[in-house]
């Protein structure tokens, strides 16, 4: 994964990842892919499976705090969302 914030200002994405998949059996590689997308939601499932194991009300919470507002912080409330939280 590699990060520049001037990317932004060039409205651009600030992050952009490659993903290597490999054959199963010999290893070698199939397909080389942009990540970014795999690693936002990757992010965003960890988020919300810690929240489910620390939350002692299960899916149901008073009030939610992101910190930034950008596109995981996106994919943190579209987790929630799809997993039916309250």
């Amino acid at each position: 994964i590699g990060s520049n914030p001037k990317n932004i200002e060039e409205g651009k994405e600030r992050a952009s990842a490659v993903i290597i998949l490999n054959d199963y059996e010999t290893k070698y590689p199939l397909a080389c892919i942009e990540g970014a997308i795999i690693s936002k939601v990757r992010t965003a499932c960890s988020a919300v499976l810690a929240a489910e194991y620390l939350n002692k009300n299960g899916k149901d919470i008073k009030k939610i705090g992101f910190v930034g507002c950008g596109p995981i912080s996106t994919g943190i409330l579209q987790i929630f969302r799809l997993m039916e939280w309250d």
